[in-house]
């Protein structure tokens, strides 16, 4: 699924290649375009992810719309014929706003904010969550894990970690029998560097099995699904 269009950062024009790869993420690459050939102008090494997650792939952009606008599919073809849904068969991510951002550890990157914050504005302040749609803002310093927790005691983590990373760990998530893939660690615990220092903001939507998560104004991105077996109902904070 290649999609190839021009975003603007400081009045500068660059092209951006977006294909979804074989290992189920999508990867993009930024340089210029002749109406012909694409050349990349910086290198492909350390790859450049648009979601860090394994739940977001073969997205593509609307044309005729006045921002560059990204809706993904949310699953992976590793576990997407197994999943415990019965006759539901398939996510879409949340409609994302492209553009590229200059952040200070990780140079020229893209931001992917959600089109609209789907939820009602009503502040959690007692640590129980309101059902099973809501969104989460989290601001902070140093290393916390925020954890969301059923009364069966499963329970998804996410938050930053003592080398700075983002990290989402949905491996004690949820229901696990579906897949022998989908809990393992290697798609199931992810970290990534941040791209900014200091203060963090963590932004969470989650909407019954799936959850997209943002950091760094919107350059580090998580889509992840999971299957509480009962919902999530309260929320807790640890500090390192």
């Amino acid at each position: 699924c290649p999609d190839l269009f021009p975003l603007t950062i400081h009045g500068e024009e660059k092209w951006v290649l977006v294909i979804s790869m074989g290992h189920q993420r999508t990867q993009y690459f930024t340089g210029t375009f002749d109406g012909d050939t694409f050349r990349c102008d910086v290198p492909y090494q350390p790859v450049k992810l648009l979601d860090q997650g394994f739940d977001n792939y073969a997205g593509v952009t609307f044309n005729g719309t006045e921002d560059r606008l990204l809706v993904a599919w949310a699953t992976s073809w590793v576990y997407a014929r197994k999943l415990p849904t019965g006759v539901f068969c398939g996510y879409l991510s949340m409609p994302r706003r492209l553009s590229l951002a200059d952040t200070p550890k990780g140079g020229l990157r893209m931001a992917t904010p959600p089109v609209a914050w789907p939820f009602q504005e009503e502040p959690c302040g007692t640590g129980d969550l309101p059902g099973e749609l809501f969104g989460l803002k989290v601001k902070g310093s140093g290393a916390a894990t925020i954890r969301l927790e059923n009364s069966r005691g499963q329970h998804f983590d996410f938050g930053v970690n003592e080398k700075g990373e983002i990290f989402i760990d949905r491996s004690q998530a949820g229901y696990k029998g579906f897949n022998e893939y989908f809990f393992s660690d290697w798609y199931s615990k992810i970290s990534a560097p941040r791209y900014y220092e200091g203060e963090w903001e963590l932004e969470l939507h989650f909407d019954h099995s799936i959850c997209e998560l943002y950091a760094d104004q919107y350059t580090r991105a998580f889509t992840q699904l999971m299957y509480p077996d009962t919902p999530y109902t309260k929320v807790a904070v640890a500090q390192g």
